[in-house]
């Protein structure tokens, strides 16, 4: 089992949630807000000077299906360069 962290623009949310759909990911948590800077991608902090957030998905699922996901979020990240998306893909050793 693996566990998906996506980390993204508001901005890009529906073609996220629609690669949600897609890979057939129906349980997740998402915390909708979240403050930060990537790379690629202007600070969003939700402020004046720095406007915008970020949402943080964490995605649960079978290896198999967290490889999907991840092919799907690194096609999302080559599309919106600059919105700014990342995810990380962790091991999960159990879960209740």
């Amino acid at each position: 089992m693996k566990l998906v962290v996506i980390i993204h623009s508001i901005v890009i949310e529906p073609p996220v949630a629609d690669v949600l759909r897609a890979s057939g990911i129906h349980s997740y948590t998402k915390l909708p807000v979240a403050h930060g800077q990537g790379r690629g991608s202007e600070p969003k902090f939700d402020s004046v000077v720095c406007p915008g957030r970020n949402s943080i998905l964490l995605v649960a699922t079978e290896d198999t299906e967290a490889e999907a996901l991840m092919t799907k979020v690194s096609e999302l990240c080559r599309q919106f360069r600059t919105e700014g998306i990342k995810a990380f893909m962790l091991p999960v050793d159990a879960a209740t």
